[in-house]
């Protein structure tokens, strides 16, 4: 039975067709029952073989393999995603490469909160120490979009659905900051609407948020 709409048959035709136009520079690879010495190994090989300089891992988290050993050594779960951090941020540095991944946050509902950062990071900040650029995204609720509801009908733009909190960028002139976006969950598309503070005064003059070359933007663009 077919349970693709038409929409979405075409969706997944381009993106095969985008897949096999990239195919010598677009490898996507899959770690069975990961640790991190052979993520860092996946990862390595591809740097070494085939001369990549981009880098997107899903996700960092605990891998079974390495849970194992925590236990024997008696690490902490953040203890060992700190050595998971550790070791991406050392093959970034070393083979000189943009790194970009993600991670959990914590059980809570984060949608609640106005202010976003380090504290809604499952297992402390140990992995965001090691990042030079970090920020969460969630849903707008009807709470917050309150407070900038007066800047969206000045602007004449429609109700965001989506935040990035930016809490860290390292080196970078805008952080503790928000991004307010709408976000297709299904195609993966955003466009940006304002930008504000975290008190949520209204930002004019912010110019880009620089986090890499323009390859690796134009790369980040791409895949989101």
């Amino acid at each position: 039975m077919n349970l693709l709409s038409s929409e979405e048959e075409k969706c997944i035709i381009l993106a095969a067709k985008i897949m096999e136009q990239y195919r010598d520079n677009f490898f996507i690879d899959r770690v069975p029952e990961p640790s991190i010495s052979k993520v860092r190994t996946a990862i390595v090989e591809k740097i070494l073989d085939r001369d990549i300089d981009m880098v997107v891992y899903d996700y960092i988290a605990i891998p079974d393999d390495d849970e194992g050993m925590a236990a024997k050594r008696q690490l902490r779960s953040d203890q060992v995603l700190l050595q998971f951090s550790n070791t991406l941020k050392e093959i970034a540095v070393s083979y000189n490469i943009f790194m970009l991944t993600g991670t959990q946050i914590t059980g809570g509902d984060i949608s609640k909160k106005m202010v976003r950062g380090f504290a809604d990071i499952r297992d402390g900040k140990s992995i965001a120490d090691k990042a030079d650029f970090c920020m969460i995204g969630c849903f707008v609720t009807e709470e917050e979009y309150k407070f900038i509801e007066t800047y969206c009908k000045e602007l004449g733009i429609e109700q965001p659905n989506y935040v990035l909190d930016i809490y860290k960028n390292r080196d970078g002139e805008m952080t503790n900051c928000k991004i307010y976006r709408n976000f297709n969950l299904g195609t993966l598309r955003a466009y940006d609407l304002l930008a504000t503070t975290q008190s949520f005064r209204l930002l004019n003059n912010y110019g880009e948020i620089k986090y890499g070359s323009q390859e690796v933007v134009d790369m980040v663009d791409f895949l989101t």
